[in-house]
Parts: structure tokens; C-alpha cells; sequence
């Protein structure tokens, strides 16, 4: 097996060692951090979510080697569960894969595990074809789901905005939206104002030429790029007063939402 003119003999795997998390959570922000739902790595936080798990002890940590250079790790449970698993994308996706995949089966199997269960980027195509390599199945999605909430809305809008600046140039506007369910920590009214290339929110109840009218799950969706706002709107849990500005509406969310992949680590789920 060849990875770029390199025999994958030049690769070597070995378990965890005290102080690789340096660089074993630079790997995994390099990895990560174009998803949505990404949230970095420290070596305190990876040995909380890792290192210290119940069924993970320092065998069960696979970390790749290439000159004395982390390429790729797992972090596998005697659960059967790889908490987490990461690659260095310069390098061939599948062939890395499939060798860390291999260790940890082998790994579990001395364990007495007879499952194995992992999380990976669905449109990651090299970890695909090294997964299914070592006969691994693609599951539906899980049905156990993730909910995200949003504590301060004025300043996720921001944070969007300051993303998506460049698409809204020239897009002027002043929404209103009230927010039937708002929780008791928060405002239910959220107002944007867009004008001359500069953005101003609130969380007070102002006059607006438009007002919108939904549920903090549907914006949720909407802003986190999960559903689609004329969706909403088709399905009545979106409301636009005056009617005619649901275009200007329509297109302002279209471009304020992320479009990132989501992705999430098994171990950031619990």
C-alpha cells in the first residue's frame, strides 16, 4: 500500500504516552474546526472527555506515528466505542484509517468486545472507504438526537453576520421577531437592523417594518441551517407580517445560516 510515494511500513502505532495530548488536540482542531458544532480542543478538556472515561485506559489509545509525528489517533472504550478517532488529511485518508481501524479492533477483541461503534464525517470520503475496508457498516442516522440551544441570540446574530458579512452586502433591513417560547432567561424579542453595511440588534420590543412571528426551535433550525425557511413558512411555524416582505426575509435567513457540516465526536455526546 503506497501513500504518496511512501510505504505505509513507515508508519508505526503504538498506545498512549503522558504528554502526547499536546499534540494529539492540535491534530483534532486541525481536523475539525470547518464543522459546524465544532468546539476546540484542550488538553484539559480532552483529558476529561478521553483519558478519564471509565472504560478507556492507555492501551486503548492508538496514536500513528510518522517520524515521530502524530498523523492519526484513536481513542477506543472496552465499551466497544471509539470516542474519537482523527487524521492529518495531508496524508491518505483511507490507508490511515484503516490501520488505526485495524489496531482497534484488534485491541478490542483482547478486551472481549464483539462490537465496535464510531463517529466520522459523513462526507469524509477517504475515512468512508477506510472504514468500509475493515468491514464496517454505515448506520442510519441516530435516532438519538442532539438538540442545540441559543442563550444569547443578539450575539449568535453577530457572530453569523460577521461570517456572512460579504453576502450581505448592500441588504438592508429591520425585523422584529417574537418568539412565543422564549425562556424565562431570555428576551422573547430578538430585532435586527441592516442598513449602510452596518448591523444593529436588541432584545427590546421596537417598531420594525417587519415582524416575525416562530418558535425558538424552528429559528433555531433555520439559523443552525437545519431547515429551510420557506419550509417553515410552508409548515405554519413561521409567520411574516406584512406579507410582502417574506421575500426579503426569506433571502436574509438564506444567507445568514450556516452552511458547514455538522459534526459531532462521540466523545462530546457523554
Amino acid at each position: 500500500m503506497k501513500e504518496k510515494g511512501r510505504s505505509m511500513r513507515e508508519y508505526a502505532v503504538r498506545t498512549y504516552q503522558k504528554g502526547d495530548e499536546v499534540q494529539l488536540t492540535r491534530l483534532f482542531n486541525e481536523s475539525y474546526e470547518a464543522y459546524a458544532g465544532f468546539a476546540p480542543r484542550t488538553p484539559e478538556y480532552w483529558r476529561w472527555s478521553c483519558l478519564d472515561r471509565p472504560d478507556v485506559e492507555n492501551e486503548g489509545i492508538l496514536v500513528v506515528l510518522r517520524e515521530a509525528r502524530v498523523v492519526a489517533y484513536a481513542v477506543v472504550g472496552k465499551s466497544g466505542n471509539i470516542w474519537e478517532l482523527c487524521f492529518d488529511r495531508r496524508h491518505e485518508a483511507k490507508a490511515l484509517v484503516s490501520l488505526i481501524l485495524k489496531s482497534a479492533v484488534e485491541y478490542l477483541a483482547s478486551r472481549g468486545s464483539d462490537s465496535v461503534t464510531l463517529n466520522l464525517p459523513r462526507d469524509d470520503l477517504g475515512a468512508r472507504e477506510g472504514c468500509e475496508k475493515e468491514g464496517f457498516l454505515e448506520l442510519p442516522r441516530d435516532p438519538e438526537w442532539v438538540y442545540v440551544s441559543v442563550l444569547d441570540y443578539e450575539r449568535f446574530v453577530r457572530l453569523l453576520y460577521s461570517a456572512k458579512k460579504e453576502g450581505l452586502m448592500g441588504f438592508e433591513c429591520d425585523f422584529l421577531i417574537r418568539l412565543k417560547n422564549a425562556e424565562s432567561w431570555t428576551s422573547p424579542f430578538v430585532s435586527i437592523t441592516l442598513q449602510g453595511g452596518r448591523l444593529e440588534t436588541s432584545s427590546q420590543d421596537k417598531s420594525c417594518d417587519v415582524l416575525i412571528e416562530t418558535d425558538t426551535s424552528t429559528l433555531n433550525s433555520i439559523l443552525f441551517g437545519i431547515s429551510n425557511p420557506v419550509w417553515a413558512l410552508l409548515s405554519f411555524k413561521l409567520k411574516i407580517h406584512p406579507l410582502h416582505k417574506l421575500r426579503s426575509v426569506i433571502r436574509f435567513f438564506s444567507i445568514l445560516s450556516l452552511d458547514d457540516p455538522w459534526f459531532l465526536p462521540r466523545a462530546d455526546l457523554g
